[in-house]
């Protein structure tokens, strides 16, 4: 059996080594970041788009002139549907608003309103667009109390 007393250059090797993985170490983790960036990315336009879908919608509940637009139908109730494309709020971004008229019927539960009063209720239904073109639709329902 014969020991092998003449190890020289197996530093050199080792290092070699360390240097691959150490180097492969770096590119997972540069990877791993710039995945990580591009996520933040599209969590941060799909806000934008969130916000101006709900600044839409606020527009759509609050604008008398819709609620006006809609009109009468047959028994002086609303009919319809009004439309409102690309709305200035916000820089560069288009929200379409749409208001339709769903039913009349008793104001909601809870708001202590006598028998003499009713409520006329309207779906509103909103699109937010951010940058690279993310798109948010949101919808919710609006009851308008009035007078019988």
């Amino acid at each position: 059996m014969k020991i092998r007393t003449n190890e020289r250059g197996v530093a050199l090797v080792l290092s070699l080594w360390m240097l691959v993985i150490l180097g492969l170490l770096g590119t997972v983790l540069l990877v791993v970041s710039n995945m990580e960036l591009r996520l933040a990315a599209n969590d941060r336009h799909s806000q934008t788009a969130l916000y101006m879908a709900d600044a839409a919608v606020q527009y759509g509940r609050s604008d008398p002139a819709i609620y006006t637009t809609i009109g009468s139908g047959t028994g002086g109730t609303p009919a319809g549907t009004v439309s409102t494309a690309n709305l200035p709020i916000g820089a560069n971004r288009a929200e379409n608003v749409s208001v339709t008229y769903l039913t009349v019927g008793p104001p909601p539960l809870g708001s202590g309103l006598p028998a003499t009063y009713q409520a006329q209720y309207f779906q509103v239904q909103a699109t937010g667009v951010g940058p690279n073109n993310s798109r948010v639709l949101l919808e919710t329902q609006v009851g308008r109390v009035i007078p019988k």
